[in-house]
């Protein structure tokens, strides 16, 4: 079936955490369950990393790819800065940070975690939703067509629609993410952190953080706080740092002294393992005392939440 494997995250951003290493013609990065930190080789197309039909909607009985086919867009545009502009250390001209805040949306809005998040809360809606609707239709069955008439579905969208989302939320939430969160990353300052570290920035199956990691992306400091801090691994050596504190720009942490160097990584690293939902991935097999540290106080802080 066409376009069937359908990513959560994207084949060509994880590309750039394949094991340099490895031998010719073979491509694999290392995945690290949080159960085990164990790490296992893994393709960068790896079943790990789709799920099937996992954005496919269903119009009229016709698959409809408008989520897949716009994703793989901005995925498409997205590695073009990345290789073209980034890795060069080019300036990004305004387009080029466009693209790269509607990737980082995307990638919010695109990840199974975010959809557990969001589940409860549409069901709820959809739950009150419902009522509201056979309380009406008992009433007066003239008002449920009112509901469903297309002037309610210009503003709020139908019952139906909304009891689709409560449903399968994921195949609505990226473009939702594109459309609401990319101008809001835009606003704020972009740099790009540079090291030179080994195994350098780690990514997951969640790679998009605010700091504290450990709270919703929606929660504690909004998009209007100096406090804001939102990073995207994009590959071992590069990421991205959205802020409010006036930094931009291509920022080489070495310059800063190794000590230091190391101490941002890691600290960087630490909250990508914080917010992962299931993994971890890493382009090298290493595992590092910090990683067992950060999961042994995050399982801590979840035992003292229950």
């Amino acid at each position: 079936m066409e376009k069937h494997e359908q990513h959560v995250i994207p084949e060509s951003y994880l590309k750039a955490w394949c094991d340099p290493n490895a031998p010719i013609n073979q491509n694999y990065v290392w995945h690290f369950s949080k159960d085990d930190l164990i790490g296992r080789r893994r393709g960068p197309g790896h079943r790990s990393f789709w799920e099937p039909n996992l954005y496919t909607r269903y119009i009229n009985g016709e698959r409809n790819l408008l989520v897949e086919d716009n994703l793989a867009k901005l995925e498409g545009w997205f590695c073009e800065v990345r290789n073209e502009k980034i890795n060069k250390r080019i300036h990004l001209s305004q387009a080029d940070k466009s693209i790269l805040c509607a990737f980082t949306a995307a990638m919010c809005g695109r990840t199974l975690a975010n959809e557990k998040v969001w589940k409860p809360e549409f069901q709820d809606l959809n739950d009150e939703v419902q009522k509201k609707i056979t309380g009406l239709s008992l009433a007066s069955p003239e008002n449920l067509e009112i509901l469903r008439s297309p002037a309610a579905s210009r503003n709020s969208g139908t019952p139906d629609e909304l009891e689709r989302l409560a449903q399968d939320p994921i195949k609505y939430l990226p473009l939702s993410f594109i459309k609401v969160f990319t101008p809001l990353f835009f606003a704020l300052d972009l740099s790009i952190l540079e090291t030179e570290t080994k195994p350098g920035f780690i990514t997951s199956d969640n790679p998009c953080v605010r700091s504290p990691s450990f709270s919703d992306l929606l929660t504690g400091p909004d998009f209007l706080s100096p406090l804001i801090e939102i990073h995207l691994p994009i590959s071992p050596t590069q990421c991205l740092f959205f802020n409010r504190q006036g930094r931009n720009g291509y920022v080489d942490l070495k310059k800063y002294g190794p000590i230091k160097d190391i101490s941002i990584v890691s600290e960087v690293n630490q909250r990508t393992i914080e917010r992962s939902d299931k993994y971890f991935i890493v382009n090298t097999n290493i595992q590092l005392l910090s990683w067992f540290i950060t999961l042994n106080v995050l399982t801590n802080r979840t035992k003292h939440m229950i």
